[in-house]
C-alpha cells in the first residue's frame, strides 16, 4: 500500500495478485500479519518498509478496513516525523502524504484525503517540476479522487495533463502511458462520451500489447475496459470477442478461480444476456454456481439473481439471493463487505415484493456488518442507511426513518461535501420524510438546497434536477403557496 502505483490503476479492472486456491488460509494469514503490525507498532519507526508492506499484504485478505486505520495511523505519525526532520518541502514528505491520502480514501473519507493529495502534489511540483514523471503521479492520485467524488471534469483535466506528461517524457511509449490513457478515458466514458473513451482504450491496449505482450495482466485488463466501453455503444458481438480474449488471458495466466478470470466470466456472461443469448449466458452462471471449488461462487449466483430481478421474476430473484447468502456464509469471511451487498440485494428484492417487515431485518443486517467492516461513516454505510429508512418509511414509521435519514446527509456532508449530488440527494428523501410528517417548512428548506446543488452540479434541464423541482413545487402548493410554486416552475422554464 506504499506504492503510488497502487491508484494508477484505480480506475481500472481491480486486480489482486493473490492464490485464490490458498483462500481457506486467510483468516490464518490475517492473524499472522495483524500480530505483526502490533510488533512493528511498537518497536518501528512509523516510515520502516516493512510496515507499508504487511499493510499492503494485509489489504489484500478480509481485514482491509483494519488496514487501512492502521496505515493511516502510521503515515500520519510519520508524515509530522518527516516534517520535523526534513521539513514541509521534502519529496519524502509528499510521499507519505500520498500514502495517508490513499488510507484515509478507501475508508471512503474522499474530500479529506483530497486535501492530503493536494499537499504532496504542491511539494512534488515544487521539488520535481511541473512536468516530471513523479508530479504525473501525484496529479492522477488526485484525479482519481476527483473522479470517486463524481467531480468529473475537474479530474478530466488532470487525467488529461497526466498523459500529456507521459507522452512528452515517455519515448517509447509505456505502460504507464497506457495506463493515463486508460484513467482519461474512463472518466470520459462517465461522462457518457464513449467515442472519445474507445479511441484512448485502443491506443492503450495497443501500447500494452507491444509493451508488456499480448498474454499480460494488463493487456487483458485493457481488453475488458475496450469491451465494455465497445459494449455501451450496442456493439455487442464485437464486445464479445474482446470479453472472450480478457477471459482466455486471465485463465491462462490465474486459473479458472482467480477472482480476475471470475469477473472477466461475469462480464462475458452479462453480455451474452444482453444479445438475447439467454441459454449460454445462464448456462455459465449455473455451471459455476454448482462448482464448490469456485470460490466466488456468491457473486455468480448474485449475478443470476440480479438478472431474474431485473426481468422482474422476483420469486426467482428471491431464491438466488438466498442461496447467494448460504453459499457466502460458508466459504467467505463475516467481515467481508460483500455479505453486506448480498444483504441488501436480498432485501431490495423482498422489499418490492412488499414483504417489508422481512426486508426490514435484512437491510438492518446489511447495515450492521458495514458499519463494522467499512466503517459508521463510509458512503456505500450511508447508501445503506438510505435504503433501511426508506423500508421503514414504507411502514410508515416516519419519526424511526427521519433518524437515518438524517444520518445519511450528515455522512455525506461530512465525506462527500455539502455540494455533492449524493448530498443533494440525501437532503431531498430527508424533506420527503419531514413532508409526510407535515413539516412542510423544514422540508421546503431542505428541498430548496437540493435543488441548488443539482443544478450548480448537472444544470438546470438535467432529470434529477427536475425531479428536485417538482419535490419543491409539490411541497410549496402543500402549504398553499401557490404563486410562489408558479414562480419557482417558472423561472426553470426560461
Amino acid at each position: 500500500m506504499g506504492k503510488e502505483e497502487e491508484i494508477d490503476t484505480a480506475i481500472e479492472l481491480g486486480t489482486q495478485d493473490r492464490n485464490v486456491d490458498s483462500q481457506s488460509k486467510y483468516p490464518e494469514e490475517e492473524l499472522h500479519y495483524e500480530k505483526t503490525l502490533e510488533i512493528l507498532e511498537e518497536v518501528s519507526d512509523p516510515e520502516n518498509p516493512a510496515i507499508a508492506s504487511c499493510l499492503h499484504k494485509l489489504e489484500l485478505t478480509e481485514s482491509a478496513q483494519y488496514a487501512y486505520s492502521i496505515a493511516e495511523e502510521l503515515y500520519k505519525k510519520a508524515v509530522e516525523i518527516k516534517e520535523k526532520e526534513a521539513g514541509t518541502k521534502d519529496p519524502d514528505t509528499a510521499k507519505l502524504l500520498n500514502n495517508l491520502a490513499l488510507a484515509v480514501q478507501r475508508q471512503g473519507r474522499y474530500s479529506e484525503a483530497e486535501a492530503h493529495y493536494k499537499r504532496g502534489l504542491e511539494i512534488a511540483e515544487g521539488v520535481f517540476g511541473p512536468e516530471h514523471q513523479e508530479t504525473a503521479r501525484f496529479l492522477n492520485n488526485l484525479a482519481v479522487n476527483l473522479y470517486y467524488q463524481e467531480r468529473h471534469s475537474e479530474a478530466e483535466v488532470l487525467s488529461k495533463r497526466v498523459l500529456e506528461i507521459f507522452e512528452r517524457i515517455m519515448c517509447p511509449p509505456s505502460n504507464g502511458t497506457a495506463r493515463s490513457l486508460n484513467n482519461f478515458a474512463s472518466i470520459l466514458s462517465i461522462q457518457g462520451r464513449y467515442e472519445e473513451a474507445e479511441v484512448l482504450h485502443k491506443r492503450a491496449l495497443e501500447i500494452r500489447e507491444q509493451v508488456i505482450g499480448t498474454e499480460h495482466q494488463g493487456t487483458a485488463t485493457s481488453l475488458s475496459n475496450l469491451a465494455v466501453n465497445v459494449e455501451r455503444q450496442g456493439r455487442y458481438e464485437e464486445a464479445e470477442i474482446l470479453h472472450k480474449r480478457a477471459f482466455e488471458i486471465f485463465k491462462k495466466l490465474f486459473g479458472l478461480y482467480h477472482p480476475d478470470t471470475a469477473t472477466a466470466l461475469h462480464n462475458l456472461a452479462f453480455n451474452l444476456a444482453k444479445q438475447g443469448k439467454h441459454s449460454e449466458s445462464e448456462e455459465i452462471w449455473e455451471k459455476y454456481g454448482k462448482d464448490q471449488r469456485y470460490p466466488y461462487i456468491a457473486t455468480s449466483l448474485d449475478k443470476l439473481a440480479e438478472r431474474f430481478y431485473s426481468t422482474g421474476k422476483y420469486g426467482e430473484a428471491d431464491a438466488y439471493y438466498k442461496r447467494t447468502l448460504e453459499v457466502y456464509e460458508k466459504v467467505s469471511d463475516p467481515k467481508n463487505p460483500d455479505m453486506a451487498e448480498f444483504l441488501n440485494n436480498l432485501a431490495v428484492d423482498l422489499h418490492n415484493q412488499e414483504k417489508y417487515p422481512e426486508a426490514k431485518l435484512f437491510f438492518r443486517k446489511a447495515v450492521e456488518i458495514a458499519e463494522k467492516v467499512l466503517g459508521p461513516e463510509h458512503p456505500d454505510t450511508a447508501t445503506l442507511l438510505n435504503n433501511l429508512a426508506i423500508n421503514i418509511q414504507y411502514h410508515g414509521w416516519y419519526s424511526e426513518a427521519e433518524i437515518h435519514f438524517e444520518r445519511v446527509v450528515e455522512i455525506r456532508e461530512k465525506v462527500l461535501g455539502k455540494e455533492h449530488p449524493d448530498t443533494a440527494t440525501a437532503l431531498n428523501n430527508l424533506a420527503v420524510n419531514l413532508q409526510r410528517q407535515h413539516w412542510y417548512s423544514k422540508a421546503e428548506v431542505l428541498h430548496k438546497r437540493a435543488l441548488e446543488i443539482l443544478e450548480k452540479v448537472f444544470g438546470p434541464e438535467h432529470p434529477e434536477t427536475a425531479t428536485a423541482l417538482d419535490d419543491l413545487v409539490f411541497c410549496l402548493k402543500a402549504q398553499g403557496e401557490y404563486s410562489e410554486a408558479e414562480k419557482v416552475r417558472e423561472k426553470y422554464r426560461k
